[in-house]
């Protein structure tokens, strides 16, 4: 689970098990089975941020942009670009590259996994 620790202002990649090594006496579960309690991470300024979904499309994903305060909340957004059409051309080809493999495979192990006999003497 992805936490963010708030120090100076500065959201900081945090992680539930680093929370647990500093606040060890700290009731963070409200059950055995719960996530943690925002309202006991908020009291150490750590929080569960809201990540959101790539977008669906023709994007290149750049990574996830630096955390940011809306709403209430801290929010993680994708940092992505519309790929160029020299990319989706490279992507269209290469789908046709792995299919073609795939009807190869498909072909030998159809055949046995032999090769059969007129094929070695065509050389």
């Amino acid at each position: 689970m992805k936490l963010l620790k708030i120090i100076d202002n500065i959201p900081h990649n945090y992680s539930l098990e680093k929370f647990l090594e500093e606040y060890p006496e700290e009731k963070v579960f409200k059950r055995s089975d719960s996530l943690p309690s925002p309202h006991v991470l908020k009291q150490f300024d750590v929080y569960i941020p809201v990540e959101h979904d790539k977008p669906v499309g023709d994007y290149v994903f750049l990574g996830q942009k630096e955390p940011v305060f809306e709403n209430g909340e801290w929010h993680i957004y994708w940092d992505y670009r519309e790929m160029t059409e020299e990319e989706k051309i490279e992507i269209i080809n290469i789908k046709k590259q792995r299919e073609n493999l795939k009807l190869e495979l498909t072909e030998i192990t159809n055949n046995g996994g032999r090769i059969d006999d007129h094929e070695v003497y065509k050389q």
